[in-house]
C-alpha cells in the first residue's frame, strides 16, 4: 500500500511539474510577443522620435520649422477682431417714412393758405395773424412780430410756396435727415444698413451707397447718397445754406426789389426749419436685436495645412539665422498643443496598425510553417532581422537630414537573414512585413516602402539556391543595383531628375550594408537561436573538419561508406526539395561514432584476424558494441561544438532499427541450444528517436541502400533488376518498420527518392565491357582458365576480335 501510494505521489508530482512548466511556457511566448510587440511599436512611431518644439518670442532659429500635418491655429486677437467685425458689419436698422416730406410741404402750404386768407385790416395787427396762424398750425411756436408781418407778406407771392415745395423736395431727395439724439459716422464705414419703411415694417431695403428716394424705393441712378447727416448740426448748415439760395432767387425774380425785406427773410427761414423733420429714424431696439443675430462663426481658427513654414522659411540656415517673431511664437504655441493631441492619437492608431501586422503574419505562419512552434524562441526568431533592420532605418532617418534618406533602409538585410535562418517562404513575408512596418517611420512615403520591397525580394531571389558564404556579398552587390535602378526608375517618373544620382548612390550604399551586417550577424543569430543555416553547412561540408579528417585517416573504410551515402542521399534530398546541405552535412558526420572502435565495423575489417572479432563476442554484446557507435557519435559531435542538426541527425540515422545479422544469429544459436538467455527484440534495436525530418529519413535510407550495395552487388556485372530490388525492399523494410512514422514524408516522397536511389546505383555500377585478349584467336588464361571476356556468361561461342571491337565501339 505504501508502494502505490508514493507510485501515485510521485505520478501526481509529475503532472504537477508538467503543467506547471506549460504554463510557465505560454507566459514566457506571451511576454517575448508583448515586448516585441512594445519594441516595434517605439521603433516605428514618428510620434516617438518627433522633436520637441520649445522656442519662443524672440529666439534664433537656424533651421526652419515646418507643420507636420494640418491644423487649426486661432490667433489671440480673433474674437476681439469680430467683436469689431460685428459691430461694424450687422445692420444698422433706420425706419424710414415717406410721408415726412408730404407732410412737411402740407404744413408749409396750409401755414401760407392760412396767411393768405386773412383780411388786409387783420394783417395790420399782428396779434391777430399770430392767433389765425397757430390755428392753422398749433406747432407754430414763438414768432416775432416781424416774422410773422413777413410771412404775411410772403404768402402772397405764389413763387415763394413753389420754390419751398422744390427746395423740400430736393432736400429730401438728396440728404436723409438723421435723429438728433444719435451720432452717427459716416455711412462708409457701415457695410451695410437696413431701412426699414413705415407701411411695411417687414419690408428690408439694404443701402450701401445707393439713393433713396422720397417713397422709400432705391434708385440706383439717382444722387448717391453719400452719408447720414447728423441732425441739426450738419442738416441745419445744409438747409440753411437751401434757404438763403432761395431767397437770392426770390429776390432776382422780383424786378420792383433787389432783396427782400428783412422781416420776410427771417420769416422764410423761421417756415422752412419749422416743418424740416427727420424722415429716417434709427431704431435702437431693432438693432440691438440684430446685433445679438449677428453670426458668431463657429471657431475662430484659421486652417494651416501639413507643410506650411511655421516659423522660418526655406532660405532659413546657420548662415542666415530667423528671429522668431510674436505671431510665429503664438502659432508655435496652438502647434505644439495641437500636436501632444495628435501624436496620442498617431501613437494608438500605428499601435494598432503594428497588431494587425502580427496576426497577420502569425496566421500565415501557423497555416504555412508547421516546423515553427508558438514560443519565445520562434517569436524572436522572426522578429529580430525584422527589428533590426527597422532601428538601422530609424537611425538613418535620425542622422540624416536629406529627404532620401529613407533609401538607406536595408530591406535586403531582412531578406538574406530570413533566408539563411529560414526558408524563402518567410524570407518573403518577413520582407514585406519590415518595409510595410518601415512605412510607418516614413509615413508611408510610397517611393521608401517600394524600393524596401524590390531590395528585400532580390536578397531572396539572390540567395535562393546558394553553394558558398560569398555569395551573400553577391547578393548584396545585386541589391545595390536593383535600389539604384529602382530609384532611378522611381525618380523619372515623378519628374526628380535633380536628386536621381545621390539617391540611387543611397540606395546602392544600403543594398551593400545589408550583405556586410548580414555576414557579420549570421553566425550570431545561429549561436543564439541554435539554427544550423547553410552557411554553416557549407564550412562543415568543406571536408577540413578534424573529425572528417580523422575518420579518413582512423576508419578509411568508414569514410568511403560516408561518401558513398552522400553521393546518394544529396540527389534525392533535391529531388524532393529537401534541405540538401544539410542532408551533405549531415552524411558526413552520421557515422562520426565507429571512430571509437572502427576495428569492429566490417567496412574498416581488412585482416582475418580483424574479421574474426564478433565471432569471439556473443551476439549481444556485437549489437551493444554497433548500437554503441550512435552514442558515441552524439559525444564527439557536442564536444566538436557541431549544430544541433547534425546531432539530432547523427541519433536518428538508424532511427529505431534492428540490428538483423546479430539477431537473427542470437535466435539461432538459442534454438540450438547454445545460449539459454531469451532473445528480447529490444536489445537488438537502436535506441533512436525515429527520424523526426524528411532529411533524416533520405539518411536512413541512403545509408541502408549503401551498405545492402556494397555488400550484394559486388559481381563484375549488375543488372538494373537487382538495383531496383533492392532499393524497393529497403524502403518496403523501413516503410513497415514504422520508421517514418514521425516525419512528414509521403508516398509520393519515397517514389521519388527510389527512382533517385535507383538511378545514382545505377551510374555506381555501370557496366563495363570484356577486353579482347592480345593474341587472336581463342585465348585462355594460365591454368586453362578463360580470360575475362572470352566467351558470354551464358556459355555462347567465344568471343572472335571482330566481335570484341564491335562491343568496344558499341559500348556507352
Amino acid at each position: 500500500m505504501e508502494v502505490t501510494s508514493l507510485v501515485k505521489k510521485a505520478r501526481q508530482f509529475s503532472k504537477g511539474s508538467e503543467l506547471f512548466e506549460s504554463r510557465r511556457q505560454r507566459s514566457t511566448r506571451w511576454y517575448a510577443l508583448t515586448g516585441i510587440f512594445i519594441a516595434t511599436v517605439f521603433i516605428t512611431s514618428p510620434a516617438v522620435w518627433r522633436k520637441h518644439i520649445e522656442v519662443e518670442e524672440g529666439e534664433v532659429l537656424t533651421a526652419p520649422i515646418v507643420a507636420e500635418m494640418d491644423f487649426d491655429y486661432v490667433p489671440p486677437d480673433a474674437e476681439e477682431k469680430w467683436e469689431a467685425a460685428r459691430e461694424q458689419s450687422h445692420a444698422r436698422i433706420y425706419v424710414f417714412d415717406p410721408r415726412v416730406e408730404r407732410q412737411a410741404i402740407a404744413r408749409v402750404e396750409k401755414i401760407l393758405a392760412a396767411a393768405r386768407q386773412l383780411k388786409p385790416e387783420a394783417v395790420q395787427d399782428p396779434e391777430e395773424l399770430r392767433i389765425a396762424l397757430e390755428a392753422a398750425d398749433p406747432q407754430l411756436g414763438i414768432w416775432t412780430t416781424g416774422e410773422i408781418v413777413g410771412l404775411a407778406g410772403l404768402s402772397k407771392d405764389e413763387r415763394f410756396g413753389e420754390r419751398v415745395r422744390n427746395l423740400l423736395e430736393n432736400f429730401y431727395f438728396q440728404y436723409v435727415v438723421a435723429d438728433s439724439a444719435v451720432k452717427y459716422r459716416y455711412l462708409s464705414d457701415f457695410r451695410r444698413a437696413q431701412v426699414i419703411s413705415a407701411q411695411e415694417a417687414e419690408q428690408v431695403v439694404e443701402t450701401g451707397g445707393e439713393a433713396l428716394r422720397s417713397d422709400g424705393v432705391l434708385d440706383r441712378s439717382a444722387i448717391e447718397l453719400h452719408r447720414v447727416l447728423e441732425f441739426p448740426n450738419e442738416v441745419r448748415p445744409q438747409l440753411q445754406r437751401r434757404i438763403d439760395q432761395l431767397i437770392l432767387d426770390l429776390a432776382r425774380g422780383n424786378p420792383k426789389a433787389s432783396v427782400l425785406r428783412p422781416g420776410q427773410t427771417e420769416a422764410a427761414k423761421r417756415l422752412i426749419n419749422l416743418v424740416v423733420k427727420p424722415n429716417l429714424r434709427y431704431d435702437a431696439e431693432a438693432t440691438e436685436l440684430a446685433r445679438e443675430n449677428f453670426e458668431r462663426p463657429a471657431t475662430f481658427a484659421q486652417p494651416v495645412p501639413e507643410g506650411t513654414y511655421l516659423a522660418g522659411n526655406e532660405s532659413t540656415s546657420p548662415q542666415t539665422p530667423h528671429v522668431i517673431s510674436a505671431r510665429e511664437s503664438t502659432l508655435l504655441h496652438d502647434y505644439r498643443r495641437t500636436l501632444r493631441q495628435w501624436t496620442l492619437m498617431q501613437l494608438g492608431a500605428q499601435a494598432i496598425f503594428v497588431l494587425i501586422a502580427f496576426i497577420i503574419v502569425a496566421f500565415f505562419v501557423r497555416k504555412s510553417s508547421t516546423d515553427l512552434k508558438f514560443n519565445s524562441r520562434t517569436i524572436y526568431l522572426l522578429s529580430m532581422p525584422v527589428l533590426l533592420a527597422l532601428g538601422l532605418g530609424r537611425v538613418f532617418l535620425l542622422l540624416g537630414d536629406v529627404p532620401y534618406i529613407g533609401y538607406a533602409f536595408p530591406a535586403g538585410l531582412i531578406g538574406i537573414l530570413a533566408v539563411l535562418l529560414m526558408d524563402v517562404r518567410m524570407a518573403l513575408l518577413l520582407v514585406t512585413w519590415g518595409c510595410l512596418l518601415f512605412g510607418l517611420e516614413t509615413r508611408f512615403e510610397f517611393d521608401f516602402v517600394l524600393v524596401g520591397l524590390f531590395g528585400g525580394y532580390t536578397a531572396v531571389a539572390a540567395l535562393y539556391t546558394f553553394r558558398e558564404r560569398r555569395e551573400v556579398l553577391y547578393a548584396g552587390a545585386l541589391i545595390g543595383v536593383v535600389n539604384a535602378a529602382t530609384i532611378t526608375i522611381v525618380h523619372l517618373i515623378n519628374g526628380k531628375t535633380g536628386t536621381i544620382v545621390p539617391a540611387a548612390a543611397v540606395g546602392a550604399f544600403s543594398g551593400m550594408l545589408s550583405a556586410l551586417i548580414a555576414y557579420a550577424v549570421a553566425p550570431l543569430f545561429e549561436s543564439a537561436f541554435r539554427i544550423t543555416t547553410d552557411l554553416r553547412l557549407l564550412e562543415l561540408s568543406g571536408l577540413q573538419h578534424p573529425l572528417l579528417r580523422r575518420l579518413e585517416e582512423e576508419a578509411p573504410g568508414t569514410w568511403q561508406h560516408t561518401l558513398n551515402v552522400t553521393k546518394l542521399a544529396e540527389p534525392a534530398a533535391q529531388a524532393i526539395g529537401a534541405n540538401y546541405l544539410l542532408v551533405r552535412a549531415a552524411c558526413l558526420y552520421h557515422d562520426i561514432g565507429k571512430l571509437s572502435k572502427p576495428g569492429y565495423f566490417t567496412e574498416n575489417q581488412t585482416t582475418a584476424e580483424e574479421k574474426r572479432r564478433h565471432a569471439q563476442l556473443s551476439p549481444h554484446i556485437s549489437t551493444l558494441v554497433i548500437l554503441n557507435h550512435v552514442k558515441e557519435g552524439v559525444e564527439m559531435a557536442r564536444k566538436a561544438s557541431l549544430p544541433n542538426a547534425i546531432i539530432d541527425h547523427i541519433q536518428q540515422h538508424h532511427g529505431s532499427s534492428r540490428v538483423n545479422y546479430f539477431y537473427l544469429k542470437a535466435i539461432n544459436e538459442f534454438e540450438e541450444g547454445k545460449t539459454k538467455d531469451p532473445v528480447r527484440e529490444e536489445d537488438y534495436r537502436y535506441p533512436g528517436p525515429k527520424p523526426q525530418s524528411i532529411e533524416a529519413a533520405i539518411i536512413m535510407l541512403a545509408d541502408t541502400v549503401e551498405a545492402t550495395a556494397t555488400a550484394k552487388l559486388s559481381s563484375r556485372s549488375v543488372r538494373e533488376d537487382d538495383i531496383q530490388l533492392l532499393v524497393r525492399n529497403a524502403i518496403t523494410e523501413k516503410f513497415n518498420d514504422g520508421q517514418f512514422d514521425s516525419c512528414r514524408l509521403t508516398m509520393q516522397d519515397l517514389n521519388v527518392i527510389r527512382e533517385s536511389l535507383i538511378r545514382t546505383l545505377r551510374s555506381r555500377f555501370h557496366t563495363r565491357i570484356d577486353y579482347p585478349p592480345k593474341s587472336g584467336g581463342t585465348a585462355k588464361a594460365k591454368g586453362g582458365a578463360k580470360a575475362p571476356g572470352a566467351d558470354g556468361r551464358d556459355g555462347q561461342s567465344k568471343a572472335t576480335p571482330q566481335k570484341a571491337r564491335k562491343e568496344i565501339a558499341t559500348a556507352g
